[in-house]
């Protein structure tokens, strides 16, 4: 399904008491980009949408994302302030030419605790990154 370009806002609006928002195969335009802010979405999924990047700008209840198979070379995920996301997953295959990284993807979460990373069999490099940048958002 393709939204208009303020379809999504206008439903996070509408919908005040929306706990949890499953998106698939779903876009805005191809490499949109989608800025998700809500006061009680607790879990979030997106599958096979084709974002060029997701903020999750403000959402103060959020407990679950889970990204899978995304489009874009950059991060797929912008994670804002979401003080309470303890569960991230992220699943793609064919990422050998794309680059994610770590401790920019989870630099404004401190309470991630759960992370599930999936690249489905793929080859993948893995460059370490400097301690001083990983501990603080691995601890």
């Amino acid at each position: 399904m393709r939204f208009g370009e303020l379809d999504i806002t206008n439903i996070l609006m509408a919908c005040k008491r929306l706990e949890s928002l499953c998106f698939v195969e779903c876009d805005a335009g191809i490499c949109s980009v989608l800025r998700v802010e809500h006061a009680t979405l607790v879990e979030f999924a997106i599958t096979l949408g084709e974002f060029k990047t997701v903020e999750l700008s403000s959402l103060p209840k959020l407990q679950r994302m889970t990204y899978d198979y995304w489009p874009s070379d950059e991060n797929p995920l912008v994670l804002g302030f979401v003080p309470q996301l303890w569960e991230l997953s992220l699943t793609n295959a064919g990422l050998s030419d794309k680059t994610v990284e770590l401790s920019q993807l989870l630099a404004n979460v401190q309470t991630v605790r759960d992370l599930y990373l999936n690249f489905q069999s793929e080859k993948i490099w893995v460059r370490p990154e400097c301690r001083r940048v990983l501990a603080p958002v691995l601890a």
